[in-house]
């Protein structure tokens, strides 16, 4: 059973992150995954918040629409703040963030770029739906069996205590596009507005 509202082979608009924030998660990444082995954060390699995810995306007109915007938003800073879960059937532990409008605001912006041009899109990140996060652990879904709750309890008794605050700079846009390659191809857009 494959996690709801997510195409099989995902493409998305996400911000990748770099430097110090990054290591964190990825030291946090392989602790867990020798505690618990829950390998479905490897699928994507990069920490990184997830914007808008499809199956199929018309990449011309959106990686003009992207740069486009990314030419009129300006970088910002965002808090990540605490360790948190998406319950329900394919549960999901993860970084969430402090509020912010510009986020918000930046996300409105890219779902209506986004949405047009793409097929199969997960309504999991629509606008009222969207959670901005980064996650840490979740199981693959080549597995077809969601993480069981013993591994989720695991996951966070492995968390708990651990300071897990953050700040990062949202400065991207990026595409990245899964053609089942063993590298998803990955466009960049600098956001470079005032």
């Amino acid at each position: 059973m494959r996690a709801p509202g997510r195409p099989r082979r995902a493409i998305g608009v996400v911000s990748l992150r770099d430097g110090p924030a990054t290591d964190a998660v990825r030291t946090i990444w392989r602790e867990l995954d020798e505690r618990v082995g829950l390998r479905g954060i490897f699928v994507m390699p990069f920490p990184h918040f997830s914007y808008h995810i499809a199956g199929r995306y018309e990449r011309a007109p959106l990686e003009e629409a992207l740069e486009s915007l990314a030419r009129r938003t300006g970088a910002f800073p965002v808090q990540l703040t605490c360790v948190e879960t998406f319950s329900g059937d394919w549960p999901v532990v993860f970084l969430a963030t402090e509020a912010d409008r510009r986020l918000h605001d930046l996300h409105r912006a890219r779902w209506g770029i986004c949405s047009p041009r793409a097929e199969h899109e997960s309504g999991l990140y629509a606008p009222g739906r969207w959670v901005p996060h980064v996650s840490l652990a979740y199981r693959d879904e080549e597995y077809d069996t969601p993480p069981s709750a013993a591994e989720v309890r695991e996951v966070l008794a492995a968390l708990r205590g651990r300071d897990v605050r953050r700040t990062v700079t949202i400065d991207h846009l990026t595409l990245v596009v899964d053609e089942g390659a063993v590298r998803p191809a990955v466009q960049s857009f600098a956001l470079r507005g005032g």
